[in-house]
């Protein structure tokens, strides 16, 4: 239990459906270990007023002519992370798909996951609170932003219309976390890293290669990511824009199709030699195929608990 829900059964408005169950993208830690750090973590629903960002900024920053000015370049993802209602399960159907290794890291907050290829860290794995599997919160996989200074970060997102879920705390030595919602609904996580920068290896075969956000209002998720984030789009197909100058995996947003499987939020690809091949090794595994992924050469899977990815041909990458 690493990264938290926030008030899971507050939430489920939020983050993918896939099926009956909501499956939120959030990060997903026992409520009581966040509060104990940060007493005033704001919650879902509480006013603006509750996160003095005046206050917050001159902590952080000190004067300060503006988010962007401490940030060098734009901010890349850092990791993909799932949250599952059962670990060891999980950990058995990823490593036979994927030909990963698995490792625990004890945390003090509960043991977490990370995956590996040929000695790179690829992904993490956690287990959701009984809070969030109470509430019938689905598990998902959950994007990480690397930012700079997540606190500045959670305030430069509040002043372009997003909200914050989780105001951020520390993982013991490795990075802090926070998360917010975007103003068009997608639920993402920011990492700044302290000793763990994320995962070493990505755009690899059997590894994390393109990262998409599906939403339902293209024009204000692309402002408010060039504002936070620092990044900037070209057309990427109609309806949908690639975002450019960003190191790591191929980041794209598109807006919903007409008949779309997927609501709001953001979802991990994986690249793999053969799709078919993925496709059939997954449901061998115990998870299930649940159609063509919107890109060219890919697949929807879901993992034998119910989380969802998409996988995509290494040509198409």
């Amino acid at each position: 239990m690493l990264w938290p829900d926030s008030d899971s059964e507050r939430m489920a408005g939020y983050g993918w459906y896939v099926g009956p169950k909501p499956c939120i993208l959030l990060v997903d830690v026992a409520s009581s270990v966040a509060v104990a750090a940060w007493p005033n973590a704001a919650r879902p629903g509480r006013s603006r007023e509750r996160f003095p960002r005046a206050r917050r900024r001159q902590e952080v920053l000190g004067s300060r002519a503006g988010w962007l000015a401490t940030v060098n370049r734009p901010c890349q993802f850092a990791w993909v992370g799932l949250a599952s209602s059962d670990p060891a399960r999980a950990t058995a159907f990823y490593t036979g798909l994927f030909g990963w290794r698995s490792h625990e890291l004890a945390t003090g907050m509960g043991a977490v996951t990370i995956f590996s290829l040929r000695d790179e860290d690829v992904a993490i794995l956690y287990s959701q609170t009984p809070e969030a599997r109470a509430a019938d919160v689905a598990p998902h996989w959950t994007s990480f932003i690397a930012v700079p200074d997540a606190l500045a970060a959670v305030t430069e997102a509040l002043d372009h219309g997003g909200a914050i879920l989780r105001e951020p705390f520390d993982v013991v030595d490795r990075g802090r976390v926070a998360t917010v919602r975007d103003p068009s609904g997608a639920v993402i996580s920011l990492w700044q890293p302290l000793t763990q920068s994320g995962a070493t290896l990505v755009s690899s075969v059997n590894a994390h290669a393109r990262t998409e956000l599906v939403t339902a209002d293209l024009a204000r998720a692309k402002s408010f990511y060039g504002a936070v984030f620092g990044w900037r789009f070209e057309d990427d197909a109609p309806r949908s824009v690639r975002v450019i100058d960003v190191p790591g995996p191929y980041v794209t947003m598109r807006a919903h199709a007409e008949r779309e499987p997927l609501g709001d939020g953001w979802l991990p690809y994986f690249m793999v030699e053969d799709v078919s091949e993925t496709a059939a090794g997954a449901a061998s595994l115990g998870g299930a195929y649940l159609g063509n992924a919107p890109e060219a050469d890919s697949a929807l899977i879901a993992d034998p608990t119910g989380a969802t990815f998409a996988v995509l041909a290494e040509t198409s990458a």
